[in-house]
């Protein structure tokens, strides 16, 4: 996955690794997150059961997409993003 932002005189250029990004280990602490973000100080929990695990299956989903994604369709753009001011994001897988 690159970054690329381009914001008046100063380029700059991110490269992350796609698979270290969209790996399974990274959905399952993405889930683990959400899970305590949706338990309140008294431990009650403030999402349901199965709408968690629904989040926890498109996350997943998400994941195996992106990655195959990349496969299939290298350079892929996933956003492109230009400001007024002529500042510019892109996202590339």
């Amino acid at each position: 996955m690159k970054i690329n932002v381009n914001a008046n005189s100063r380029n700059i250029k991110i490269l992350l690794p796609t698979r270290l990004i969209f790996s399974d280990l990274s959905a399952i602490i993405a889930c683990k997150k959400i899970e305590k973000a949706t338990i309140t100080n008294d431990g009650k929990e403030t999402l349901d059961p199965e709408l968690k695990e629904l989040l926890k299956g498109i996350i997943k989903d998400c994941c195996r997409t992106l990655r195959l994604t990349k496969k299939k369709y290298p350079g892929f753009v996933l956003v492109d993003v230009e400001s007024a001011s002529g500042e510019k994001i892109v996202i590339t897988l």
